[in-house]
């Protein structure tokens, strides 16, 4: 595990930094690539394995299609998921690309992620909201969306974390 020194300039609310308000270095523990990328390939497939329950009991207890294609409800297929598994697997790892970059460059990774993520669900329910899905998949789709964007943040933030 490296090391990697930041500094942090003083913020309202809290104590002023020594040196008469001069930046502070704040050390920052880094995961090393390979533990992160291996965190990162397991918080994956724990996200699939949440995506597929999730829209399991969606479609099961409140009977909404969620991400179930029109020809499969209509013919009584069974829906494909596999898109769904894919996407969720590569959001994920891309989840935890983001946190790792902005770990190094802000000083506030937190927020700055969050709003990422904000702002990709907010795409995601545009998209969702102006298709051509029915009523009951466009609120299945963005009912199983919001909650996996609260599971892929909550893992990514694993992934990423430096391990005490």
């Amino acid at each position: 595990m490296t090391r990697t020194p930041r500094t942090r300039s003083s913020t309202p609310g809290l104590a002023a930094p020594q040196g008469g308000g001069q930046s502070q270095t704040v050390d920052r523990p880094s995961p090393h690539p390979g533990v992160v990328w291996f965190r990162a390939l397991i918080a994956a497939g724990f996200a699939v394995l949440a995506a597929l329950a999730l829209t399991i009991l969606i479609r099961g207890f409140l009977g909404l299609d969620a991400f179930e294609s029109p020809s499969a409800a209509h013919e009584g297929d069974d829906p494909n998921t596999g898109a769904l598994s894919a996407g969720v697997f590569v959001a994920t790892l891309l989840a935890v690309v983001v946190l790792q970059v902005v770990q190094r460059v802000s000083e506030r990774p937190a927020q700055v992620f969050l709003g990422v993520l904000a702002a990709a669900y907010v795409a995601f329910l545009l998209v969702t909201l102006f298709s051509d899905l029915t009523p009951s998949q466009k609120s299945g789709q963005l009912l199983v969306g919001l909650a996996l964007a609260v599971i892929i943040a909550m893992l990514a933030g694993w992934a990423a974390k430096a391990p005490d």
